[in-house]
């Protein structure tokens, strides 16, 4: 099981294998465990994710290398041309014995013509490359907190950690809390999504400290829940029309509800803040992570039609049906203020 626990990790399974593997996570409390405990132990790897740094001259060095080659090319096919005898090959960057330069002028554009279109194509690609590796980091990071997830699920009539209706573990956050709490969580550092590479992992309070704030040092307590849940947007629940009760997530719910993503914007980070894509990468989508177990990048802030970051009266608190899903920022309180 731990062989296949390890391919789970890295990816390396055909799909029925696993489907396997997460229908026995689902079933089994120990395999989860086990999880887990691989996870931690191969966390460095999910941030060591920069790609190798060329040498700043290697592009420079490849073009002129591309350059003195074509023109040698063309120096040898007209001297064969005209009856005369190639020469021995001389490099460019060498003095012509004839005193006559080997340049031409349509040699010069060929060369600068290549130089810009290197120029032009090779910072977007190293651009893509190393936010398409911090997609699949930021993706590794949920995986791992989704084991941490259904750990505690287990022990809690299947049902997924969440915010309270109210008083201090009212916020979104709180799932990190309970995370915490619960000894499921490998690091802090995992509130932060790698693709923001941030240093410094947010502090985590245990439910304890979150009351005694709220109480003493109210101030403190708002900087403290809007830090805590660090890169990440939570499920807030939805309040059920028959008893205006919060009800949370269960993993009887359906497998591609939503349940963690990359953080929406804020309202202070400028116009259009509640249309707009995750600032986590780019603005160009974020990773949503599902009851399931499966995380999917998604350009949209819309699957199947819902904003997954507002409800359908169009704020970000709690939804307003089991299929209304809405996933708000650590501050978040699930009700209205």
């Amino acid at each position: 099981m731990e062989q296949d626990l390890i391919g789970y990790l890295l990816n390396l399974l055909d799909d029925d294998s696993a489907q396997n593997v997460e229908r026995e996570l689902q079933q089994s409390a120990e395999a989860r465990r086990k999880l887990t405990r691989l996870r931690r132990s191969m966390a460095p790897l999910a941030y060591d994710n920069a790609p190798p740094v060329p040498p700043s001259d290697l592009v420079f060095k490849t073009l002129r290398k591309v350059a003195e080659t074509a023109c040698r090319k063309e120096v040898s096919r007209t001297g064969l041309a005209s009856g005369r005898q190639a020469g021995p090959k001389v490099p460019l960057s060498s003095s012509p014995a004839s005193g006559k330069a080997r340049w031409r002028r349509i040699d010069v554009l060929i060369a600068a013509s290549i130089a810009l279109i290197g120029l032009l194509m090779v910072p977007p690609a190293i651009v893509l490359l190393r936010e398409s590796q911090h997609r699949v980091a930021c993706a590794n990071n949920l995986r791992e907190l989704y084991t941490g997830l259904s750990t505690w699920a287990a022990d809690h009539n299947n049902t997924l950690p969440g915010p309270e209706r109210e008083g201090p573990l009212a916020r979104a956050g709180v799932v990190m809390v309970r995370l915490h709490d619960g000894q499921l969580l490998g690091s802090p550092r995992q509130a932060n999504c790698p693709a923001n590479q941030v240093r410094n992992p947010p502090h985590i309070p245990s439910a304890r400290e979150l009351e005694r704030l709220f109480e003493c040092n109210r101030a403190s307590y708002e900087q403290l829940v809007r830090r805590m849940g660090g890169c990440y947007s939570y499920h807030l629940g939805y309040v059920r029309p028959e008893t205006n009760s919060l009800e949370r997530v269960s993993f009887e719910c359906d497998k591609l509800t939503p349940i963690l993503a990359d953080r929406p914007p804020r309202p202070e980070e400028g116009p259009g803040w509640n249309a707009r894509n995750s600032p986590n990468h780019a603005g160009r989508g974020q990773n949503v992570l599902k009851v399931g177990g499966n995380v999917q990048f998604v350009t949209s802030r819309y699957l199947d039609g819902d904003d997954i970051y507002l409800n359908r009266k169009r704020r970000c608190r709690a939804g307003e049906a089991p299929n209304d899903n809405v996933l708000g920022p650590s501050e978040t309180p699930p009700l209205s203020d």
